[in-house]
């Protein structure tokens, strides 16, 4: 969907999967241009991008898992795990973990 005065695309969910509804249950409230509003969790978002798998979310990957250092990745790979069975698409899981390994703290 595209909300017209702003022109900023929104991409809405039913919640039928056992994630959306987790995801959704999990959402947080903001504080954005002093409207609240309730957003996904950065764990949540990182399945999301993960699964689009397109350039952007690959880059937004990246962003997120630099800007939350502290993420529970573990919960992510969890349900990234889950849609590369069910989309018979293991690679998602590889590059996913491929992406959080490229960006571990060296030591």
């Amino acid at each position: 969907m595209r909300h017209t005065i702003s022109g900023i695309d929104l991409d809405v969910t039913f919640g039928e999967l056992a994630f959306e509804r987790t995801a959704v249950a999990n959402c947080e409230n903001h504080d954005v241009g002093g409207v609240r509003v309730r957003l996904p969790r950065v764990e949540d978002l990182l399945v999301m991008k993960a699964i689009a798998r397109r350039p952007k979310d690959v880059q937004d990957l990246e962003g997120l898992l630099l800007a939350h250092p502290d993420v529970d990745v573990a919960s992510a790979r969890r349900w990234i795990q889950e849609f590369s069975i069910a989309m018979g698409m293991p690679d998602t899981l590889d590059e996913f973990d491929t992406l959080v390994a490229q960006l571990a703290p060296k030591p």
